[in-house]
């Protein structure tokens, strides 16, 4: 990975946001090799993260090596 590669990436869905325009961006992301792709969607409440060209649904985001995890709970709480 260079320097210059950013270590995440975190999207927030917006209404305007199409499914293929998304998908292209996160492909864009991953050829930079950029580790971890991240999905927020306020509309659906739900957490993704972007693996081999997939968004995969999860209930929390973490980085482990870093002591770093946020459920939805806590990312959607009012």
């Amino acid at each position: 990975m260079h320097d210059d590669v950013p270590f995440l990436i975190v999207e927030v869905l917006s209404p305007a946001d199409s499914h293929a325009e998304l998908m292209r961006k996160f492909a864009d992301y991953a050829r930079l090799s950029i580790p971890h792709i991240w999905l927020v969607d306020p509309i659906a409440k739900q957490l993704s993260i972007y693996r081999d060209g997939s968004l995969i649904a999860t209930p929390r985001l973490e980085l482990p090596d870093h002591s770093f995890a946020i459920t939805a709970c806590e990312v959607f709480e009012a």
